[in-house]
C-alpha cells in the first residue's frame, strides 16, 4: 500500500472526483493537517472495475463507485475497517480491509470481489444507465449507449419518442432529428434482457432539451474576387457548406444597400468611386437557421490604374521592379501589395511613379505573384510567374 504525503487532502480529493466522475458520499470537510485521503478501485473476480458499489469506512463514511469503478474519500487520521458491497447483489467475497489513514497524506486501496452472490437477483441491474450521446437538433444524430450491467446480457431493444409519439421504425441505437421534429422533447425507451430474470426498463434523454433548427456547416467562408476597379466586374462566391443552402446576395457601398443589386457579380460604377463595396450573402434552409456572411474587396474603389512589372530571382529572392501609370500617380501616395493566393507577402510605396520590392524566402518551384498598386485614385494589377531555384 503505498502512502504519498499532500498538503491539502479536500482539495485533492475535490480534484479526484472532478478527473474520475461523480464520485459518491465523497467527504471534504475535513481541514488539512488531521485528515488523510484513501482513493481506489473496487474490481470484479477477473479484475475488471465495477461500477455502482459502495466502499464503507467503518461508521465513518461511505461512498459509492463511479463509472470506472473509483473511489475517494477524506477521512480523519486512524484506522478503519473497509468493506465493499456490490448494490446489484450480484458479486460478493470481498474480503475486509484495515487502513491506516494518516494525516496530510494519500493511499490507494483496491478491493475486489472474489465469488458471485448465490442466489442470483431475479432482475437485470444496471451499473451504468445508457445514455444519449449528441445534440438534439435537425440531422443530427442521437446515439444510445448500451449502458454497463451486473448480467451478462442477451438482448437490448430501442424504442425512440418525439414529444408523447412512437416514431415508426426508430428501433435501432441511432436516430436522426427531422424537420417535423424541431421543437419537440425527443428520448428513448431501451429495455435490457437477460435469460432466466427480469427485463430492465429505463428512458434515455439527451443534453439540451427539444429538438433545434439545424445549423449549417461551413468548410470554405464566402469570398469576393477581383479588384474593384470602375467598370469591372466583382463576383461574390458563397463558399462551401453543409447541407446545401439557396443562397441570395445584395452588394452595398460603405454599408448602404445597393437598390437592385442582387446578382452574384457586380460591376463597379463610378458611384462606387472610394467607396468600399461588400456583398451580403444569406443562406436558407427549410429546418435551418438563415445566416449571413459578408465579404468583399480589401481597397477601396478607384479608376483604373496601370500596373506593370518585371522580375529578377538570385536564390530565394525575387527582385520586383513596378512602374504605375498614369502620371498623376506620380505624384500620388500609393502602395504595392505583392501577394500570392491571396496572402499578402510584401508591401511597399510608391515613389514617383516606382518601386523596388524584394521578397524573401520563397520555396523552390514556381511561384505566381499578384502585383496590386493601391493608389490615392487608382487602383490597378498585374500578375508575373517566377521560378526559384535555390
Amino acid at each position: 500500500m503505498k502512502i504519498t504525503p499532500l498538503r491539502r487532502a479536500g482539495a485533492l480529493v475535490a480534484t479526484l472526483a472532478l478527473a474520475a466522475g461523480t464520485l459518491g458520499a465523497t467527504s471534504t470537510s475535513a481541514s488539512a493537517g488531521t485528515t488523510g485521503v484513501v482513493t481506489g478501485t473496487v474490481l470484479d473476480p477477473s479484475g475488471a472495475p465495477v461500477a455502482r458499489t459502495t466502499v464503507t469506512f467503518g461508521s465513518a463514511s461511505t461512498v459509492t463507485t463511479n463509472d470506472n469503478g473509483a473511489f475517494a474519500v477524506s477521512l480523519p487520521a486512524g484506522t478503519y475497517q473497509v468493506q465493499a458491497q456490490d448494490e446489484c447483489r450480484v458479486l460478493q467475497g470481498a474480503a475486509p480491509l484495515s487502513v491506516t489513514v494518516v494525516a496530510d497524506a494519500q493511499q490507494n486501496i483496491t478491493p475486489q470481489f472474489t465469488t458471485k452472490q448465490d442466489p442470483q437477483p431475479t432482475r437485470v441491474c444496471p451499473r451504468v444507465l445508457p445514455r444519449i450521446v449528441g445534440t438534439p437538433q435537425l440531422d443530427v444524430p442521437l446515439t444510445a449507449t448500451s449502458g454497463v450491467w451486473a448480467q451478462p446480457i442477451s438482448s437490448i431493444t430501442y424504442q425512440w419518442f418525439v414529444g408523447v409519439s412512437r416514431v415508426p421504425g426508430a428501433t435501432g441505437p441511432t436516430y436522426v432529428p427531422t424537420i417535423a421534429d424541431i421543437g419537440k422533447a425527443v428520448y428513448v425507451d431501451i429495455v435490457a434482457s437477460s435469460d432466466g430474470v427480469a427485463s430492465y426498463y429505463t428512458p434515455a434523454f439527451p443534453d439540451g432539451g427539444a429538438v433545434r433548427a439545424g445549423a449549417f456547416s461551413f468548410s470554405a467562408t464566402p469570398a469576393v474576387s477581383g479588384l474593384p476597379i470602375i467598370g469591372r466586374t466583382l463576383s461574390a462566391s458563397p463558399g462551401a457548406l453543409t447541407p446545401g443552402a439557396a443562397v441570395s446576395y445584395q452588394w452595398f457601398r460603405d454599408g448602404r444597400a445597393i437598390s437592385g443589386r442582387t446578382a452574384r457579380t457586380y460591376r463597379v460604377a463610378k458611384a462606387d468611386y472610394k467607396k468600399r463595396i461588400t456583398a451580403t450573402i444569406t443562406y436558407s434552409r427549410p429546418g435551418y437557421t438563415t445566416v449571413a456572411g459578408q465579404a468583399g474587396p480589401s481597397y477601396r474603389a478607384k479608376r483604373k490604374g496601370k500596373v506593370s512589372a518585371r522580375t529578377s530571382v538570385r536564390k530565394r529572392t525575387v527582385t520586383i521592379k513596378v512602374a504605375v501609370s498614369p502620371k498623376a500617380s506620380k505624384r500620388s501616395k500609393g502602395k504595392i501589395i505583392v501577394l500570392e493566393n491571396g496572402r499578402t507577402l510584401k508591401r511597399a510605396s510608391v515613389r514617383a511613379g516606382t518601386s523596388s520590392i524584394k521578397v524573401t524566402g520563397l520555396k523552390r518551384g514556381r511561384h505566381r505573384l499578384t502585383i496590386v498598386f493601391d493608389g490615392s485614385k487608382n487602383l490597378g494589377t498585374t500578375a508575373k510567374t517566377v521560378r526559384v531555384r535555390g
